[in-house]
């Protein structure tokens, strides 16, 4: 059977959680806000809804929900639109000279600003007004964890980073 946009999105969560849940155990640093952005709105309602889907689906969520529950720092989970999204660099081909100059690296630039100034993106909570109908047409996920330094200021490290610099 033919895996859906949606299911893959899924899939995609799925990975940025088990992802999280692997850096936060492996990762000697305290961490104080952590976020998985997602850009299909179906993946982020399967998560949200307390309606039973089918196994597939629904093996998957409660997998995201268990790991999700079992961190000490709960990951916020939020939309992000599809072209703020650098994971979907990795989905479309992109040139060496662009990939240099793109958000892949460093994630959209909003990114580096205060949360509450953060635009195109909203807590999962929000999304339960509209749920969206059919399948989603959009790609996979990014990820960003906030590393919160002595001074109590934010910094926001490109997973990359936090891999290299911390063996």
């Amino acid at each position: 059977k033919t895996l859906s946009v949606a299911r893959l999105e899924l899939m995609g969560l799925l990975i940025g959680t088990r992802l999280i849940r692997f850096i936060c155990e492996k990762v000697k640093l305290k961490f104080h806000k952590i976020f998985l952005f997602g850009d299909s709105q179906i993946a982020l309602h399967w998560i949200l809804s307390e309606k039973e889907r089918g196994v597939f689906v629904q093996n998957r969520v409660n997998e995201i929900r268990n790991i999700l529950n079992s961190l000490e720092v709960k990951p916020e989970i939020r939309y992000i639109r599809t072209t703020d999204n650098p994971a979907d660099l990795g989905t479309k081909g992109v040139s060496s000279e662009a990939l240099e100059q793109s958000l892949w690296w460093n994630g959209p630039q909003w990114i580096l600003e205060a949360e509450n100034d953060w635009p195109n993106v909203y807590p999962l909570e929000q999304l339960k007004t509209n749920e969206p109908k059919g399948d989603d047409t959009e790609e996979p996920i990014a990820l960003t964890i906030v590393k919160r330094k002595k001074e109590a200021k934010e910094r926001r490290i490109p997973i990359h980073e936090l891999i290299l610099d911390n063996g």
